[in-house]
């Protein structure tokens, strides 16, 4: 009996703690975008760099899905 009461009680805290409120969604989601947006800039001045290096053109736009 006792171990399915404690089952039950961890359950639950599992359950509260899966729950996201809407602030804290769309601050994860505010905060992922921010990642992204810093990944491609990076990534984009590293393939600047590199087709310049190829070609001895500039880059003139890139493609980001």
């Amino acid at each position: 009996m006792l171990k399915n009461k404690r089952d039950m009680d961890k359950n639950e805290q599992d359950k509260k703690q899966q729950t996201l409120t809407k602030e804290e969604w769309m601050r994860r989601l505010k905060a992922s975008r921010q990642r992204k947006k810093e990944s491609v800039e990076t990534l984009k001045n590293i393939l600047k760099i590199e087709y310049k290096k190829r070609t001895g053109l500039e880059a003139t736009n890139f493609e980001v899905w």
